[in-house]
Formats: structure tokens, sequence, C-alpha cells
């Protein structure tokens, strides 16, 4: 037997519910059975991968890295100016 379900939740029991009655009414072995179940829980709790999420996180986390690199450049070279600028005023 092939069990048809989605992520919905009471889709998901309804389906467990006719799976058990199957395997109790002998048209189900125990492994198909286990399978079957294993599939349907796995479907109702499992939210999956999305790819287009990961690369849109992907790339916020680069752009997010460039600018921080950036930021620290311009505050290394703020510190060189500011060195630079106190010590031509110690030789006043």
């Amino acid at each position: 037997m092939s069990y048809s379900y989605n992520t919905n939740y009471a889709t998901a029991d309804a389906a467990l519910k006719g799976a058990a009655a199957d395997l109790k009414a002998g048209l189900l072995s125990q492994e198909a059975y286990d399978d079957t179940v294993a599939n349907i829980l796995g479907a109702k709790y499992e939210k999956g991968f999305d790819q287009n999420q990961f690369e849109t996180l992907l790339n916020k986390l680069t752009g997010s890295k460039i600018r921080q690199g950036r930021a620290a450049g311009i505050e290394q070279r703020k510190g060189a100016y500011a060195g630079g600028l106190a010590g031509m005023m110690s030789n006043f």
C-alpha cells in the first residue's frame, strides 16, 4: 500500500491511523509499516532544506563580513592618522 500525505499535522495523523489499521488487518507487513511511519513522521517534523533561503543568508553574511572588513580598515587608517598627528604635536 502507498500512503499519500503532506506536512499538515492532521493529514499525517490520519495517515498514521490508516497505516496502523492496515497493519492490524494484515494488509501491511511490520517492516512496511515501520518504513511508512518513519516517512510520515519525517515529513511531519522535518522542516527540510530551502536552497534559496540558504543562498540569501549566505549572501547577507558575505556582505556583512565585507562591510566589517571595510570598517576595520577605516578605523585602522584613522588610528594611524591620529598617531601620526600626536607624534607631530609632541615635537612642538
